[in-house]
């Protein structure tokens, strides 16, 4: 196997993670805004993040960029749907991304000091 052909392979599973959790993620995010949300205010059952940071937790091998990727995709993909402007649709979910990677941050930090601290 080249060097070329196991990029692609990368590239191919990199993308294909990214586009099923965005799929995945617009359908949660949506559900959410059709189950709490009236025009103009904010979702109050938002389970997207949550999702995310438990499927990285999971599977930790390369996950994380995908499904952040994935994460904001599908989150603005459901706000443009649901008839948010286009610059409050795109932007808002950067906030989701966000709370998901510094969550990811804080337990992998929390973990290590856990492992760390545990007798072998």
């Amino acid at each position: 196997m080249s060097v070329k052909s196991s990029l692609r392979g990368a590239q191919a599973r990199w993308l294909a993670l990214s586009a099923a959790f965005g799929l995945a993620c617009f359908l949660i995010a949506y559900g959410s805004l059709l189950l709490t949300r009236a025009d103009g205010q904010l979702a109050a059952i938002w389970p997207v993040d949550g999702v995310a940071l438990g499927f990285i937790l999971r599977h930790p091998r390369r996950s994380a960029w995908p499904v952040i990727f994935g994460t904001w995709t599908g989150c603005a993909a459901a706000n443009l749907c649901w008839g948010d402007p286009p610059q409050i649709a795109l932007v808002l979910p950067l906030a989701n991304v966000a709370g998901v990677a510094g969550a990811l941050v804080g337990t992998r930090r929390v973990a290590g000091r856990l492992r760390a601290a545990s007798p072998s």
